[in-house]
């Protein structure tokens, strides 16, 4: 969670994601991105309340996306890598 926080955190959350995840201690099953010092307390709840959305929607592990297709408000959910990344982009 404390990782999480730190990404969101970022400057530039995207490339802070990239880091960890380029960086990523296989030994240790570890991100490469710094966990922050000082976490802000409103991002910790944020990911708090996803994980609490994850976790009540029978997710156990990663990748898993919850999304909204364009034009509606249907929960689509997704587990596992998609197969054409582009194109779910595109949904």
């Amino acid at each position: 969670m404390r990782r999480a926080a730190s990404l969101l955190a970022a400057k530039d959350p995207s490339g802070a994601l990239n880091l960890d995840e380029t960086n990523f201690d296989k030994k240790v099953e570890e991100g490469g991105y710094p966990i922050a010092t000082k976490l802000d307390p409103s991002l910790v709840q944020v990911v708090r309340a996803n994980n609490t959305l994850f976790s009540r929607a029978g997710f156990v592990g990663t990748p898993a996306v919850l999304y909204c297709a364009k034009g509606t408000n249907e929960v689509q959910a997704v587990i596992g890598v998609p197969v054409n990344i582009a194109a779910f982009a595109n949904t």
